[in-house]
């Protein structure tokens, strides 16, 4: 017959007296038998009519005590910094990755070279470039685990100046990058590959090429900010963190046939509750990604709610896929209205999505198309444009699109077949209020422009 083992629940109560800090005797323990069931209120009674006592002899716990601490001294003393610049023997460090970083950046620092005389997943032994020299560093994990010390260092050189300074062969572009990457930990930091240059050799002596900087430099930004392409891989399970930590909110992943990214779209809960107050006033826009994978942020903003979206390039695709998005997460309303600039996929997308809704025109992003169009009377044109552009008497609009056509006819013509009510409030069907142009969405813009060089999971 098979044996079963079953869970017992047990109370347990410790009694006994410190002789001093390190001794303690007379130590006893009750335990009751539990039901599973048990409640606090009927703990006291157990203890007094069912205690098992068994009695200990006295126990020295001396050298326990001491094997914590050490334990926990040990732990604090291990080397995680790939930096770290002092080596000595007994030194513990917290993987052969640590050591061999750290050796790396000690030989760049106190200029000689080193070769690898063996390495495994328990040994790391080093000898200087110079057979005949004495220096030598060996190293071995500790009690199988990852942990590396250092066994023994000879810090000692015997060899010519001239074979360890004449080049150096542990300058490579992820050792550089791990000795810069501080410098890339803001964001709106400027360090170009000519301050790396420098920076190498003011400080080491070493003198690296263009191309070794810009190696370094995608790899220091990697270090920083993570793996560009890993950041694609992670995008489901943080989309599914957003929905888990944000009830409410929706999130959309859009992939190609083969299983490869191709748009991603974000909503808050808290933008989602806030739209239903808000003025039903849309601003959308779209900008560019500055990350080796590219890619279009598409956004769609209103003062107290916004959803926004990642795709590969701004085209009719994108931009219904986006309206989609939007309108699944946030809705349709009574007088609302979109405003953009004058781009082509916007208005044949919007007007696909959103049958019903107005669709106006930034009055700073027609500006410029007039200006481009008909530069000659521009300085003319642009205070009785702005002027007409924001009156709210229809009789003032004919007057000043009279001026208008005075200075240039073809000006007036271009204007009626964009249409009125795309820019004009007095013609406008909606109550478009303030919302003019398309600034909401262009200070979004500015304020990710730092986040725009980041792979794509930090940047949403």
């Amino acid at each position: 017959m098979a044996s079963s083992s079953i869970l017992v629940p047990i109370m347990l109560q410790y009694e006994g007296e410190w002789l001093s800090d390190v001794q303690f005797e007379k130590f006893t323990i009750n335990g009751v038998l539990l039901n599973s069931d048990c409640r606090e209120s009927s703990i006291g009674n157990l203890i007094e009519t069912s205690p098992i006592a068994i009695q200990v002899h006295p126990i020295p716990i001396f050298d326990y005590t001491i094997e914590d601490e050490e334990m926990e001294e040990q732990t604090e003393s291990i080397i995680k910094d790939p930096l770290y610049r002092d080596v000595e023997e007994g030194h513990l460090y917290m993987d052969k990755n640590t050591i061999s970083s750290v050796m790396k950046h000690y030989a760049i620092h106190e200029k000689f070279q080193f070769k690898v005389k063996r390495s495994s997943s328990s040994r790391y032994y080093l000898k200087c470039i110079n057979q005949r020299c004495n220096w030598t560093f060996r190293s071995s994990s500790q009690k199988n685990s990852e942990v590396f010390m250092v066994t023994k260092f000879v810090d000692d050189h015997t060899c010519p100046i001239a074979d360890r300074m004449l080049l150096q062969r542990h300058a490579t572009s992820l050792t550089i990058a791990k000795m810069v990457k501080h410098n890339f930990l803001n964001l709106k930091s400027t360090y170009t590959l000519a301050e790396i240059m420098e920076e190498m050799r003011n400080l080491y002596g070493i003198r690296i090429n263009y191309k070794k900087a810009y190696r370094a430099k995608e790899k220091a930004l990697e270090l920083v900010r993570g793996s560009l392409r890993e950041s694609y891989a992670k995008l489901p399970s943080y989309l599914f963190m957003v929905n888990t930590i944000n009830p409410g909110s929706f999130t959309k992943l859009h992939k190609t046939e083969d299983n490869h990214f191709l748009y991603a779209f974000i909503a808050l809960s808290t933008s989602i509750r806030g739209w239903r107050y808000c003025m039903p006033i849309i601003v959308v826009d779209g900008t560019f990604l500055k990350s080796a994978y590219k890619g279009t942020m598409l956004s769609a903003s209103v003062l107290d709610a916004a959803g926004y979206a990642v795709v590969d390039f701004e085209n009719d695709v994108s931009w219904e896929w986006f309206f989609r998005m939007f309108n699944t997460a946030f809705g349709e309303r009574e007088g609302m209205c979109i405003v953009s600039n004058s781009h082509d996929s916007i208005l044949k997308a919007a007007a696909l999505v959103y049958l019903n809704v107005a669709h106006c025109i930034c009055i700073y992003h027609l500006w410029n198309n007039i200006k481009g169009r008909f530069k000659m009377n521009q300085k003319q044109l642009k205070g009785i444009f702005f002027t007409m552009a924001r009156t709210y008497i229809k009789a003032d609009f004919d007057r000043l699109m009279e001026d208008i056509n005075k200075i240039d006819n073809r000006v007036k013509e271009y204007l009626f077949d964009i249409g009125y009510e795309k820019w004009f409030i007095a013609h406008a069907h909606v109550n478009r209020s303030m919302f003019m142009t398309s600034n909401i969405a262009k200070s979004l813009n500015s304020a990710n422009r730092d986040a725009r060089d980041l792979p794509i999971k930090k940047f949403l």
